[in-house]
């Protein structure tokens, strides 16, 4: 990271230049964006990956385009590939407690069957393939192609969690026609949040539990009324100051059947 600020008046011609620093200890990851249609003057920084982002994604110059984020919670581990252009939490700490937040709320139990929604790069569904066991099943959804990719290799050595690619609401749609059903749900929508189409979808899968996880409190409100109107009653809400020195929190409420 030092080596980098050294060399930040060196980056002439761009637009900005973010530092990527993996929480696993791996060398960081430079992401340019440049000031015009022309690729910037790019020093060498040592141990560091360098790409340039722009309409045509991220084109790697030096090294690698994606770093690895180690996560840990209690005995279980996992060592994530995120692509520079994807979404990972900013606070390092933030993965491993709302990890441990969404399975000590939902405490998934072997063989059970498990949907996570807005999956990213397979975060919670690692963790929650870890829990359910080869006897159970976890699908995660995701609309970004990137994360996708990600997702695929992050998940590719448990053999009982599925990655299907599109938007939430067709996706559960589509499996709704098909008698789906799911024992635990976990949500982790963009800010303006799920919406009461999405609320109304995962309400019909009838789960004994669902997580949702929210940037946004508003909508994170707005939601879980829509939830106690299709009888999914808050059980709990824990808050976590993910994003210091800003009026930002991160939300994980555990909703179940009502009564």
């Amino acid at each position: 990271m030092r080596d980098v600020e050294l060399a930040a008046p060196e980056w002439r011609g761009a637009r900005s230049v973010e530092v990527v620093a993996p929480a696993g200890g791996d060398g960081p990851l430079v992401l340019v964006e440049p000031l015009g249609k022309r690729r910037p003057r790019l020093p060498v920084v040592e141990g560091a990956s360098v790409a340039v982002t722009g309409a045509e994604g991220v084109q790697r110059v030096r090294g690698r385009t994606w770093v690895s984020e180690r996560v840990e919670v209690g005995d279980w581990r996992a060592d994530l590939r995120v692509s520079g252009s994807g979404f990972w939490q900013v606070h390092p700490g933030a993965p491993a407690a709302l990890v441990a937040a969404v399975l000590d709320g939902l405490d998934p139990q072997p063989g059970e069957q498990v949907l996570d929604l807005y999956a990213g790069v397979g975060l919670f569904a690692a963790a929650l393939g870890d829990r359910v066991g080869p006897d159970g099943a976890v699908l995660a959804v995701e609309g970004s192609a990137g994360a996708v990719r990600d997702a695929r290799r992050n998940l590719h050595a448990q053999q009982h969690v599925g990655i299907t690619a599109g938007r939430v609401d067709d996706v559960l749609d589509a499996a709704l026609r098909q008698g789906l059903t799911a024992d635990l749900v976990v949500l982790d929508p963009p800010r303006t949040g799920a919406g009461r189409v999405v609320v109304e979808q995962v309400a019909a899968l009838g789960p004994r539990a669902v997580a949702y996880v929210a940037c946004d409190p508003a909508a994170l409100a707005r939601d879980l009324a829509t939830f106690a109107g299709l009888g999914l009653e808050l059980r709990s809400l824990r808050a976590f100051d993910c994003f210091p020195m800003t009026m930002h929190v991160e939300c994980v409420a555990i909703l179940g059947p009502a009564g």
